[in-house]
């Protein structure tokens, strides 16, 4: 009998276009980003996505998760790696980080496969990448350093990366410098384009006199963009004051490997990414790959049979380089409905490779896990993790001798577990029950419901002015979500229809999710509304009132529905 605990299955929510990269990011690049995914988030839907794709759910899977591995509540997870003999060893921050600044030290906790503790390593330096070096210990990227660490703690060898990129602190900072400019140019040239646009815009509107409230709101809010893109360019920081997160960014790791031979190490490169390789004594370093995109910080590699594979996430691509990074093949494509491709906004995230050569891929923001050929040909699905929206590091990890998965939760700071089926229904027999219970129920509420507006709530005019030109705070994404719905369709076959009301820049449209049901309580039922990818837009409770009331809570907010 395991001693994995049961899990909870809702997740947390993120607003998905926040971006999580540790590099700087320029104003315009953020514009770019927020306009995408709120675009793609409403226009992709409605054009890509019919009631009928509801009228089943993707493939369950080899593999269902039913515990997780949670090492400290209070410390960040960063990174995990699995030994093939089952051995879990998850990278944790040590000492909390000030605002602004960096830990310096970090540890690594070490777990047998059934999550018993069996040692911790205090490490000298910050944990941003960890690898397995072999039956020789661990390598560790992190604070400026990469490490050789023992099993049992002791650094055996230390490089310092400025010296694996040949360059010094002077160096440094004139190549960080030198970017930074490039930066600052590109972004207030951009800025000064996309002003104006905006002010040709304004023109053609203020042209004729405004004949209706909808005309007279566009010229209002057209004219708030513009100031807010103005300020945003007045207001944006110069290549000097960016400098300092410039210089630190060049020497970050978001991920690297090894097969005990040779070791890949990737290294933030400004807005790319490149693979630098080395022997496993830390000599020879030479750049084989360069100028690698990837999302909000990630790009993942893995070493395996002398090839190089790589997440490129922005290209929906699993890229195939030998060791002189030389491309040999690439699969992928972008899919909003099919397993044989990758969703969301950038995916696949994270890859690892089997001993036989089999590619496994996670996806953030959905949590698939899919196992392809070498060749890049689909052999199945294995399962989903339960791990929220938003991009993300979701470091994966197989256990052999177990046929068990891992995969990080990084905003939770634990790892999913995912069992073979037949192992993990005996652990979550009665969630599957509830769940049962509450898809039975969702039945039976499906028709057309009005949604009350909120005292509170925002008017679609207000929600266009708010998102225009800075981040919004995950609450108001969340409401915007509900307050432009004017009515809520529940279909039996888990589909929901959310009739958005217009506003003076946006159009009326209608948003088709699929609903699933994550628990059951007497007459509460746990629901996520994700698109047809599997993306979760939103997670809340659902509570029948009434046979005509039911009360929609997503966080702290709240909806009444009133049955048609």
């Amino acid at each position: 009998m395991s001693v994995f605990p049961v899990l909870n299955p809702l997740p947390e929510i993120r607003q998905p276009w926040v971006p999580r990269g540790r590099g700087p990011r320029s104003l315009a690049s953020v514009w770019r980003m927020f306009w995408r995914e709120l675009a793609g988030a409403a226009v992709a839907v409605l054009a890509l996505v019919q009631p009928a794709a509801f009228a089943k759910a993707q493939p369950e899977g080899t593999h269902r998760q039913a515990a997780i591995l949670k090492p400290d509540p209070q410390r960040k997870l960063l990174t995990f790696v699995v030994a093939p003999d089952g051995t879990i060893t998850a990278a944790l921050e040590r000492v909390p980080s000030s605002p602004g600044s960096q830990p310096a030290a970090g540890l690594l906790r070490v777990y047998a496969p059934e999550r018993e503790l069996i040692r911790e390593i205090a490490l000298p330096v910050y944990p941003e990448a960890l690898s397995l070096f072999g039956d020789a210990g661990y390598l560790v990227a992190g604070s400026g350093k990469l490490l050789h660490v023992s099993q049992e703690g002791k650094v055996l060898r230390e490089a310092r990366i400025l010296d694996l990129l040949g360059v010094n602190e002077r160096m440094l900072r004139v190549e960080a410098l030198r970017a930074a400019n490039e930066d600052v140019r590109r972004d207030r040239s951009n800025g000064a384009q996309e002003i104006a646009s905006l002010e040709e815009a304004l023109k053609k509107l203020e042209s004729g006199t405004p004949q209706t409230d909808r005309q007279k709101a566009r010229i209002e809010s057209t004219k708030r963009m513009l100031e807010q893109r103005r300020r945003q360019l007045r207001e944006a920081p110069t290549a000097e004051e960016l400098l300092e997160s410039y210089v630190l960014d060049r020497t970050q790791s978001p991920s690297m490997s090894s097969d005990g031979k040779s070791i890949l190490l990737t290294l933030n490169r400004y807005r790319q990414y490149e693979v630098i390789r080395l022997n496993g004594d830390f000599r020879n370093p030479r750049r084989i790959l360069g100028d690698l995109e990837g999302c909000c910080g990630q790009m993942d590699v893995f070493l395996s049979r002398n090839m190089v594979f790589t997440a490129e996430n922005t290209r929906f691509k699993v890229g195939v380089y030998d060791l002189q990074g030389k491309k040999q093949r690439e699969f992928g494509e972008k899919h909003r409905d099919d397993n044989q491709g990758f969703g969301s906004c950038c995916n696949p995230m994270n890859v690892w490779v089997y001993p036989n050569g089999d590619v496994l891929t996670a996806e953030s923001s959905i949590g698939n896990l899919k196992r392809f050929s070498p060749e890049g040909k689909l052999l199945g699905v294995i399962g989903r993790a339960r791990i929220g929206g938003g991009c993300k590091h979701v470091a994966i990890g197989f256990d052999p001798s177990r046929d068990r998965y891992y995969v990080q939760y990084q905003d939770r700071n634990h790892i999913c577990v995912l069992l073979l089926n037949e192992e993990a229904y005996p652990l979550i027999a009665a969630q599957v029950h509830e769940i049962a219970e509450g898809e039975g129920l969702m039945g039976r509420l499906s028709g057309e419901w009005s949604v009350e507006p909120r005292a509170q709530g925002k008017t679609p005019d207000q929600y266009d002015a708010l998102f225009e030109g800075h981040f919004i705070q995950h609450e108001d994404w969340i409401a915007e979500t509900m307050d432009r719905t004017q009515t809520f369709a529940i279909q039996p076959t888990h589909g929901v229809i959310l009739d958005k009301k217009a506003s003076s820049k946006n159009p009326a449209y209608k948003s088709f999710l699929r609903w699933v049901v994550t628990g059951f309580q007497g007459n509460t039922i746990q629901i996520e509304l994700e698109e047809a990818d599997g993306y979760v837009r939103v997670a809340g409770t659902l509570q029948k009132l009434s046979e005509t009331a039911l009360e929609f809570r997503i966080e702290n907010l709240v909806w009444k529905l009133t049955k048609h």
